[in-house]
């Protein structure tokens, strides 16, 4: 069974708390986590294209984003949960983001992507796809924070969000007051 939430709640009541108590046991090489900003981007997310000086002389090169980087590691074993942590989601944009990647948050019955995308740049440092059919595998969870209370948010649409899961995080008192 894979996850795919995120949780919401105003600034300060414990999202990213709660996340890490679920991954409390879980390895750090298997969680990747990024906090999202206004100028992040698809080429932050996947990867890109960058160029190379070394001994053999220059080039260009794809140097993997947290997305690929996460798709590494849980294809390399599909018996060991992964998951990619994006913290403060709504201050970028999610549909530029995402972009093609988009695609793939539906799940089927086995929880793997309902449709595969083609997407050379990360298939190319997968050696497990042999087909070039990009789907996430059951064993890759999505989690994501969202402040809903902060001023300088993007909206998201409501395809993104009927892929998530929404959990609510209340405001808790303060330690030692009633």
């Amino acid at each position: 069974m894979f996850d795919q939430k995120i949780y919401f709640g105003a600034p300060g009541t414990g999202k990213s708390f709660e996340i890490n108590k679920q991954l409390a046991n879980i390895p750090n090489s298997q969680i990747f986590r990024v906090v999202i900003h206004p100028e992040y981007s698809y080429l932050d997310f996947i990867g890109q294209l960058l160029p190379y000086k070394d001994s053999n002389g220059t080039g260009f090169k794809f140097f993997p984003g947290v997305l690929t980087l996460a798709l590494m590691k849980a294809y390399e074993d599909l018996s060991k949960d992964v998951y990619l942590v994006l913290e403060e989601l709504s201050r970028g944009n999610v549909s530029a983001i995402f972009g093609d990647i988009f695609q793939l948050l539906d799940r089927n019955e086995k929880f793997e992507s309902e449709y595969p995308i083609r997407n050379e740049n990360i298939t190319s440092h997968i050696p497990q796809i042999t087909d070039d059919q990009l789907v996430f595998p059951s064993n890759f969870n999505i989690l994501c924070s969202v402040n809903t209370n902060d001023q300088n948010v993007f909206p998201m649409d409501t395809a993104f969000k009927r892929r998530f899961d929404w959990i609510y995080v209340s405001p808790r008192p303060a330690a030692g007051k009633k």
